[in-house]
């Protein structure tokens, strides 16, 4: 089972009779069910403008992963600036530690809903650990910054070649 399968009606429930609203972006079993919710609505399969999209008008990225290799999706909320509420899975621990996410443990559902609870009562927080993760991404995941890094290895590998 995913993160999503795990915990999705379950935050679903718990959230249910608040303001926050949950957008779901992509398809999968559950997609009727929580399309059905008074607090949720899915948006199927989208293209990426739509996500980007999606992503401005949120206020925050839930992302209740079990394992991730390179987690695409918070890296483009951490580009969108976007708060991060995630969960220790592999992947997803490299990008929100050090305070530039939220992170629950895994299949956790309670916790990923008090922590998108927390992240809209405490908005100044959350956007404060949405900037720094920003510049994480900047620094570690900006195509331009990495295609400049490789070529220069490459560079100083030819060189050593050379020599």
């Amino acid at each position: 089972m995913t993160g999503v399968q795990t915990c999705a009606l379950p935050i679903s429930d718990l959230l249910s009779g608040s303001e926050i609203v949950i957008t779901a972006i992509g398809d999968g079993p559950l997609r009727d069910e929580l399309a059905s919710r008074p607090n949720s609505l899915c948006l199927g399969v989208r293209p990426a403008v739509d996500v980007a999209m999606a992503m401005a008008a949120a206020d925050a990225l839930v992302h209740p992963s079990h394992y991730e290799g390179l987690p695409t999706a918070l890296v483009e909320a951490a580009f969108a600036r976007l708060p991060i509420i995630t969960t220790d899975a592999p992947g997803c621990v490299d990008l929100a530690s050090e305070g530039r996410g939220v992170m629950v443990p895994v299949g956790d559902a309670a916790a990923l809903a008090r922590a998108l609870r927390e992240a809209v009562d405490h908005r100044e927080a959350a956007r404060q650990r949405a900037e720094t993760m920003f510049l994480h991404a900047c620094a570690y995941y900006d195509i331009e910054v990495n295609t400049n890094r490789l070529i220069e290895r490459y560079r100083a590998l030819a060189a050593q070649r050379s020599n």
